[in-house]
């Protein structure tokens, strides 16, 4: 009897304690996650990130844009530019290719998108190049959401390499986390442990099958976002290069997208960003192999710290040295897409064209810029569909709304199926000077906060160059539906003013927990 009370005691001492060992395990795999999250956070984002060129005179400039519409009868027609640009591009080629783009394959969405094999076509573009040119130097650079995170191999990738051609997938890990509540304790139980093709889980993106890994990568919210090209111009050994907001992506062919083709100078800035992206993920052979084609072509890069070697280009060009271009990277895109805002005034316009808008410094500076007697129209998509899969439309309803009742003009994009996926912003400055400012950056935390990787243009035109009245008539077209063609429709078509998406859209955007 006294045996088995001292037994029973002893067993809830054991138990107590049992659960105490427990919840202590507990607090210290919290601490350890959120002390490596906060240490993380401490260190700056890499060299390759935030960097900032010099406002070069602008050369070759070429302003590209693919665009759909809704006919007469409802039925979408399309008219695109920039992969036939950007082939043609590679296909003169003949002392360097440099390709770095973010989405480079062929899934598709529920309701596939049948308009065009965008990723078929490059990958057969570079390799027919490689075998007209045995040496030619091709260096791709991409993003690991095409492997979905190491969970699937990539078909496109895997011919690339047979053709003796390396893609160097972007190391994530190196850059800021975005979703801070969940990376700190991926980095501490998940990460090490890498990735490898499963088939436990349904690809999120496509066909095929991967690991439960791959998903809780995907919960990091990053990605290396640049769509971008570098080549030699052939016979005259000057490089050129196209920035994009297209992607090689089946499901994106029919999207709305634009881009800038250019030379000179400003190239170079490029080419530096790249070959420090490379050495961010010590990629020593491709960095190798571009110094000695910059060499051949008698190219001298900036100095190795590029965010210090022209941090100081900020100042405004004199209208005598117009057109300029400049290229720009994540924040640097912020701080110079608030510079231009914050100078538009009475008689001044600004137009956004943009697929996501919520970053809240940007939509007060809008709405500060109307204020101030700027006419600031603003076309949004509607944030309804992607990929075959409903959307709710966070951010760009909500974000719609607090700017109409602001008295900023926006109207939606008529979309069918397609996203309205341009990146496109235009200022006037008095009745002489317009910036424009177009790439891969979506106006959001995301993109412009040194967490993702991004890379715009700058372009600053007088009032009589010809590219100023053809970037000018590209918004206007889509704003006012010319030609009997339906680019745009009215914003109470898909208004939107409701409590619950505006708190879900400003949660989303403040903690980095959502895919915008």
């Amino acid at each position: 009897m006294g045996d088995s009370k001292t037994w029973r005691i002893f067993r809830r001492q054991s138990a107590g304690g049992g659960r105490s060992a427990v919840r202590w395990l507990l607090a210290a795999i919290f601490l350890y996650a959120l002390l490596t999250l906060l240490l993380h956070s401490l260190f700056p984002p890499p060299a390759a990130v935030s960097m900032q060129g010099v406002q070069h005179s602008a050369r070759h400039l070429q302003f590209l844009h693919d665009d759909s519409w809704l006919d007469e009868q409802g039925e979408r027609q399309l008219s695109q530019q920039i992969f036939d640009e950007l082939f043609r591009m590679i296909a003169q080629a003949d002392k360097l290719i440099l390709l770095d783009m973010f989405l480079f394959n062929a899934w598709q969405g529920p309701v596939p998108e049948r308009h065009r094999a965008l990723s078929d076509e490059l990958t057969d573009a570079l390799i027919a190049r490689r075998q007209e040119i045995a040496d030619l130097p091709i260096i791709v650079i991409s993003d690991p959401i095409n492997t979905v995170y190491g969970g699937l191999q990539s078909v496109h990738f895997n011919r690339l390499q047979q053709a003796g051609i390396t893609v160097v997938q972007t190391d994530l890990t190196k850059l800021q986390d975005s979703n801070p509540t969940w990376s700190g304790f991926w980095r501490v139980f998940i990460q090490p442990f890498g990735n490898a093709p499963g088939e436990l889980l349904p690809n999120p993106f496509g066909e095929g099958r991967v690991s439960l890994r791959s998903y809780l990568s995907l919960l990091n919210f990053k990605a290396n976002h640049r769509k971008l090209l570098i080549t030699d111009s052939g016979d005259d050994d000057k490089l050129r290069a196209l920035v994009a907001s297209a992607n090689p992506h089946d499901g994106s062919s029919a999207h709305r997208n634009v881009a800038m083709s250019f030379s000179g100078e400003a190239v170079v800035d490029l080419v530096a960003a790249e070959r420090e992206l490379l050495l961010m993920n010590e990629a020593h052979q491709q960095v190798q192999l571009l110094d000695e084609v910059l060499h051949h072509l008698g190219v001298l890069l900036p100095d190795s710290d590029l965010q210090a070697a022209v941090s100081g280009s900020t100042q405004t060009p004199k209208a005598s040295d117009l057109p300029t271009v400049q290229v720009l990277g994540e924040s640097r895109i912020q701080q110079a897409v608030l510079q231009a805002l914050d100078r538009a005034g009475a008689g001044d316009a600004v137009d956004l064209a943009m697929f996501y808008l919520s970053e809240r410094a940007i939509i007060e500076a809008l709405i500060a810029a109307e204020s101030r007697g700027a006419s600031v129209r603003v076309l949004l998509d509607v944030n309804s569909d992607a990929f075959g899969r409903q959307k709710n439309g966070v951010p760009n309803r909500p974000v719609a709304a607090e700017l109409v009742a602001s008295g900023v003009e926006v109207r939606w994009c008529a979309t069918s199926g397609e996203q309205c996926h341009a990146k496109w912003l235009h200022v006037s400055q008095g009745s002489a000077a317009h910036v424009f400012l177009l790439g891969s950056a979506n106006f959001t935390r995301r993109n412009l906060h040194d967490l993702n990787m991004e890379t715009d243009v700058q372009v600053r035109t007088t009032s009589e160059s010809p590219l100023t009245e053809e970037m000018i008539t590209f918004f206007d077209r889509q704003w006012n539906n010319s030609g009997g063609r339906t680019y745009s429709l009215d914003y109470d078509e898909f208004a939107n003013d409701s409590l619950w998406l505006k708190l879900q859209y400003r949660f989303m955007e403040m903690t980095g927990l959502s895919t915008f």
